[in-house]
């Protein structure tokens, strides 16, 4: 498939974390794909030298952004984040004005599953799943507690069909819009 027919996905890897870990991200990738279906990596393993202070910065203006051209941009790392997410992931828009704006996530590698279930909800944020509806908190997040876009998902959620549905229609409005199609503004922050 064209790039154009998928929303892209560059997967960096932070200096500390060993390649290995990648297949986790790559899991986690594969389940948001049951999904939306118009998923594709574009690039997997890059080296990006995170800086530890960056896990903390709230501002997508603060942030050393890797060069990439694909849509959403996952830097996957082996340090500690946040004492404050529990999955261990944090998410950022570069320009939350625009639907194609540059998206990035931060997602720590722990566990197999857990590393998995913080891709696949990294992406939710990424894509604005639960940021609107009647399902959601109101912060981006589903008050289903089975859902793997609730603020802190047990182990083997996946996403209801609500956000489900979102994240199909989400990532179908990216790839309309990549061939100039209008699409709503649902992607907007």
């Amino acid at each position: 498939m064209k790039q154009h027919d998928n929303v892209t996905i560059d997967v960096f890897k932070d200096s500390v974390t060993p390649f290995a870990s990648l297949e986790y991200v790559i899991e986690g990738i594969e389940r948001v794909r049951q999904y939306a279906g118009r998923i594709a990596i574009h690039n997997i393993g890059t080296e990006y030298f995170l800086d530890p202070d960056m896990c903390d910065v709230q501002s997508s203006k603060d942030i050393d952004w890797p060069e990439s051209s694909a849509d959403l941009i996952i830097v996957a790392s082996s340090r500690r984040l946040s004492n404050k997410d529990p999955l261990g992931g944090k998410a950022w828009v570069r320009d939350g004005k625009t639907p194609l704006g540059k998206r990035l996530s931060i997602t720590r590698i722990t566990s197999p599953e857990q590393t998995a279930l913080a891709v696949e909800h990294e992406i939710g944020h990424m894509l604005t799943v639960a940021r609107r509806g009647a399902k959601t908190d109101g912060s981006g997040h589903c008050v289903d507690s089975d859902c793997s876009m609730y603020w802190k998902p047990k182990m083997h959620a996946c996403a209801c069909t609500v956000c489900a549905d979102q994240y199909a229609a989400q990532s179908a409005y990216i790839v309309d819009l990549k061939n100039g199609k209008r699409a709503p503004s649902l992607l907007l922050y």
